[in-house]
Parts: C-alpha cells; sequence; structure tokens
C-alpha cells in the first residue's frame, strides 16, 4: 500500500485531503473571482486613463495659397497650417511632426515647444525649415493648391493622429 505520510495509509488521508481540497477549491474559486473583477476594473481604469492621457491635437486650418492674408516675421506670405490642442492639459510638441508626404511621416518635426488647452499654434509651410522655440516655425515643405498630403503625427512617426489628402481649395482655408 501506498504512504502520503510516513504513518498514514491513503485510504485514511483521502477522505481529509479531499474535503481539505474541494475547502481551497471554493476558496480559490471565489478569489479567482475577487481577483479577476479586481484585474479588469485595474485594466480599465489604465485603459481610460490612457486614454484621458492621449493628447487630443487636430489640424484645424490650413492655407494653401497665401495670398496676402498672414505675413510671416520676414513680411513674406507663405502657407500655413494650424494646430489646435482640445485637449484639457497643456501638449509639448517636441518630436511631433508635420508632413506632406504620406511615406514620410516625419518629414517636419516640432522643437520643443508647448500648446496649451484650447490654444492653437500657427506654422508657416514656407520651406524655411524654422524650428527655434519660442520663434515663429516654419515647415521644410510648403503646400501645394493642387492638392497633396497633410498630417499630424504623434512622437515616433507612427501615429497619424490628423491628416487630409483631398484636393485644396486655391486661395481659401480649409477647415478640417
Amino acid at each position: 500500500m501506498l504512504r502520503c505520510l510516513p504513518s498514514l495509509k491513503v485510504s485514511k488521508v483521502f477522505p481529509l485531503s479531499f474535503r481539505f481540497l474541494m475547502h481551497i477549491h471554493r476558496l480559490f474559486q471565489n478569489s479567482f473571482l475577487r481577483v479577476s473583477l479586481g484585474f479588469s476594473a485595474i485594466v480599465l481604469a489604465l485603459a481610460c486613463s490612457a486614454r484621458a492621457a492621449t493628447p487630443d491635437l487636430l489640424i484645424t486650418e490650413f492655407l494653401a495659397e497665401n495670398n496676402g492674408l498672414t505675413p510671416d516675421e520676414d513680411g513674406d506670405y507663405p502657407d500655413w497650417i494650424e494646430v489646435h490642442n482640445r485637449g484639457s492639459e497643456t501638449v509639448s510638441l517636441l518630436n511631433w511632426s508635420l508632413t506632406d508626404a504620406a511615406g514620410q511621416l516625419e518629414k517636419w518635426r516640432f522643437p520643443a515647444t508647448n500648446l496649451p488647452p484650447g490654444k492653437f499654434l500657427v506654422v508657416f509651410a514656407s520651406e524655411k525649415n524654422r524650428r527655434e522655440p519660442g520663434a515663429p516655425l516654419h515647415t521644410n515643405f510648403k503646400l501645394s493648391n493642387n492638392g497633396e498630403y497633410l498630417a499630424l503625427v504623434a512622437p515616433g512617426g507612427t501615429n497619424v493622429v490628423s491628416s487630409r489628402s483631398e484636393e485644396h481649395t486655391s486661395e481659401l482655408q480649409s477647415q478640417f
């Protein structure tokens, strides 16, 4: 006969072990349910907080042919793109990108610039490539009034948060 403990036979241990295992099983089921619900609540809370923490930026307007409407600091009238922070917190634009090429999502990267909640930022699309924090910003591309791709891309260069690929209207502001 097999022995579980040095002095007990299996036949005598089994009833006690079975009751003990059933008790452990019930505890485990209840604990598992509590752990599962607790884990689900934590995952849901993290998902909600991650969603809330995601910056809410959008290209709200652009002008593809600026014929004397908005001058830059040099007195020129370049194309421009307006970015709006619809969120409730200030967003650092460091390493965010603007592009006019779907295959080159990090074509022009923002410098260390903050955009407060509810505020707008105009970036000139002039090919002057100016990225000095606190100064007027200029991309390294111009917009075509015949239509092209335009996008705002989150840091990392893979998440397009706002884009447009329709034809731009010549000499008119376009709103997203």
